[in-house]
């Protein structure tokens, strides 16, 4: 991303988010025709921190985050959960974080490829003591959100400090996803008009059902 592109980005977002202070950023980003990850990425420096941790290192600070929404989202569908992260369990490639009724997750690491600390303005009448919502986001190879949570609590538990102590202006690299092509329905013969015969079924057959049925009859 060159820094021209950088800058017609966040303006483009503060402009959207002036008109529009609720709208999701995943919509922000299709307007703009880049990846939700692309999105955040430009606004390194600016309320957005780079998390240079491994999956494994990353999951085990969800517990610690206290009360939090939890989002994870498919293109089709958004699962959404309140709650506390329960304890990880797992290992270096996939963790689970087992809690019926509550958050029970299973983290596939593979597509872990961008983790990020975002602080979100918050629509206020109050100019002067401006509230501010924290998230943890987490973005495949593609700039695909894999699954964010975002902070309930206020004051903050002392994990989210910890976690913006860690932050880095590192940039991502992600890659366009190809898109789906369109495939041809397979062609069908004519079904054939009521009370002929099929063509096909007939000529295909290399004896008569008589010879047929007399290769099967037993021979002792």
């Amino acid at each position: 991303m060159t820094p021209s592109q950088q800058i017609a980005i966040i303006e483009a977002l503060d402009a959207a988010r002036a008109a529009k202070p609720r709208l999701p950023a995943i919509e922000i980003a299709e307007r703009l025709a880049i990846s939700e990850g692309e999105l955040q990425a430009a606004r390194l420096g600016r309320d957005v921190w780079t998390l240079p941790l491994t999956p494994n290192e990353l999951a085990a600070y969800l517990p610690q985050l206290g009360r939090v929404k939890a989002l994870t989202r498919s293109r089709l569908a958004v699962l959404e959960q309140t709650g506390d992260y329960p304890e990880l369990s797992g290992g270096p490639q996939s963790g689970l974080l087992l809690d019926p009724g509550g958050l029970d997750l299973r983290l596939l690491y593979t597509h872990w490829h961008w983790a990020c600390l975002i602080r979100d303005p918050l629509p206020s009448s109050n100019a002067e003591e401006p509230q501010w919502r924290w998230s943890l986001q987490i973005f495949n190879q593609h700039g695909c959100a894999v699954h964010k949570c975002f902070a309930l609590e206020n004051p903050l538990p002392r994990p989210w400090g910890a976690l913006a102590a860690l932050g880095t202006r590192d940039t991502p690299a992600f890659t366009q996803s190809m898109p789906r092509l369109k495939r041809p329905l397979p062609k069908y013969l004519p079904l054939p008009a009521s009370g002929a015969r099929c063509a096909i079924c007939t000529s295909s057959l290399p004896f008569s059902s008589a010879t047929a049925w007399s290769a099967l009859r037993p021979t002792n």
